[in-house]
Parts: structure tokens; sequence; C-alpha cells
């Protein structure tokens, strides 16, 4: 924690990140993932500031709070929206894993992910009955649409953001 560490390139032999692995490097801006990498640790890179994320096709599973507190909590360059994309092998994703990142703008889902799916830029389980993250266009919505599927919000679907009216 604490470190110094500017960009992180993952050896392609790496398979699992482990928790808290870089938790509170606040200088990392860059991490380039090779194939390989199947899993994200829980706080792997909580409280980093990481304004790009590329994931590879291997990837399954993505820790709790991995990327919570600080990841996209700045502009882009030029300020456009930061997004990313979910890979099709991703089976699991731990509650809050995007939490607090206030220029996250949109999250996509691989269209033959079998555990997850994305509409109007947020997260979804595959059949979109449970809301797991939602971008709130840099926390000034005030009206946010969600599929008439959704019956239940995960706890962390809305943290550190603001809103008057779902």
């Amino acid at each position: 924690s604490g470190c110094n560490i500017d960009s992180v390139i993952t050896p392609p032999g790496v398979t699992q990140i482990g928790d808290r692995a870089f938790e509170d490097c606040r200088f990392l801006t860059k991490v380039t993932f090779h194939e390989g990498l199947k899993i994200i640790g829980n706080h792997a890179f909580l409280g980093t500031h990481i304004n790009e994320i590329d994931f590879p096709d291997s990837l399954e599973s993505i820790g709790e709070f991995a990327f919570a507190r600080g990841p996209f909590n700045s502009p882009s360059q030029g300020f456009l929206p930061h997004s990313i994309r979910i890979p099709r092998n991703v089976n699991h994703i731990g509650t809050g894993a995007f939490n607090d990142c206030s220029y996250l703008n949109a999250i996509t889902v691989h269209k033959d992910n079998v555990c997850f799916s994305d509409y109007n830029r947020g997260l979804y389980n595959k059949n979109k009955t449970v809301l797991l993250w939602k971008s709130l266009e840099e926390c000034q919505i005030k009206i946010c649409d969600l599929p008439d599927s959704v019956v239940k919000i995960d706890s962390s679907a809305f943290s550190y953001k603001s809103f008057t009216i779902i």
C-alpha cells in the first residue's frame, strides 16, 4: 500500500492477481493484462488511479471492490467518458467491484457472456433481473432508466452516487 508504481504489465504466465495486490497505489494509472489472467482478487486495485483497462478474454473473476474508490475518478484524456468491457468468460463480479468510480460512464458486456449483460450503460445479471452497477452520468442524472425485468437492485449498485428520482 502507498507504493510509487505508475504502471503494471502482467507477464503472460500470470493467472491471478491476489487480494489487495496494488491497493492504494495512488500513482498507478495504467495496467496491461495479458491473455491468461483468470482472477483479479478482492481490493486488488482499490484506491488506484487507473484510467483505462482492457480485460483479457481469459478473465473469469473480478473480486469484491477490485477497482473501487479511485480508478476512473478523473476525466480521461480529452474528457471522453471512461468505459470498460466485461469479457465473455467472466462468471463472477464481486460486490462493489466498481464502486465510487465517478468517471466510469459505461460498462458493456460481451454478447456471449452467460452470466452478465448490459443495458443503458449499466451492468446486470444475464436476465436483467438484478442491477449490479449503473452509470449516473457523472452523478448529475435525475432519472434512472431501468429495464422492467429488474426485481432486485444490488446493495452497491448506486454507491457513492447522488440522484433524486428513480
